[in-house]
């Protein structure tokens, strides 16, 4: 009896890790992706650059999002196409009673109203990623 409920249990103890192993389902690789971020065409110098998956199958529900830092961001993201929202910098100014304003147009602010899609390849050119916004 013992030798039997020792064998069950190995056996679901397996089947759970074949399981849990099989429902991963893999990873999906990300590649690099960098650009430059100008807003009139001087860099923005913080915020956040948001890529919004646009495939109908998916491979990712999370947004991919990457720091502005000196006019420059990076992040990684799966091969595929996206609409690029960005968030401006949130830290107020010492004393000030608002949180600031955008430095760019609030048309960047939207998965709907953004004209920025990008799409992200293996092999892309130079400034393929760069972001040319304006201010009004």
């Amino acid at each position: 009896m013992n030798r039997l409920f020792y064998c069950v249990r190995v056996c679901v103890l397996l089947l759970g890790i074949l399981l849990i192993s099989g429902c991963k389902g893999g990873s999906v690789p990300k590649v690099p992706v960098e650009g430059k971020v100008t807003v009139d065409n001087q860099p923005l110098s913080a915020g956040q650059v948001i890529y919004v998956p646009q495939s109908k199958e998916k491979t990712t529900t999370d947004l991919l999002a990457g720091k502005i830092e000196n006019g420059t961001y990076k992040l990684s993201a799966p091969v595929g196409k996206y609409k690029v929202i960005l968030s401006p910098p949130m830290m107020p100014v010492e004393g000030a009673k608002t949180p600031p304003k955008a430095p760019f147009a609030a048309k960047y602010l939207t998965e709907q109203s953004t004209p920025l899609e990008k799409e992200v390849v293996d092999s892309p050119s130079p400034g393929a990623y760069d972001l040319n916004l304006t201010s009004k």
